[in-house]
């Protein structure tokens, strides 16, 4: 037999198919994932609506985890930031 998933795997393999998809690149539904324009927007503004965009889509796609925080890695002066999301799984 094979081993089964625990319910929180998928939850959060969920979460993770809705951050490090591009929207528009899913022929069926062209909402889903995070949009990447944010790019180009000065920073603050660009972390200010990517964190948004998250718990947006996370609530829409997954309802079973909440986005608790988003926080940014990497140096700012490089051009480099990573949005990572911290969540928190409703078993019930």
């Amino acid at each position: 037999s094979f081993p089964t998933r625990r319910s929180s795997d998928l939850v959060l393999q969920n979460v993770k198919t809705i951050l490090t998809t591009r929207k528009g690149t899913v022929p069926m539904d062209r909402a889903f994932g995070i949009d990447g324009d944010v790019v180009d927007l000065p920073s603050a503004v660009a972390q200010a609506r990517l964190s948004s965009e998250i718990v947006a889509a996370v609530a829409k796609y997954e309802p079973r985890a909440r986005v608790e925080r988003v926080f940014y890695e990497g140096r700012e002066e490089e051009g480099f930031l990573r949005a990572k999301a911290r969540v928190s799984i409703n078993e019930a």
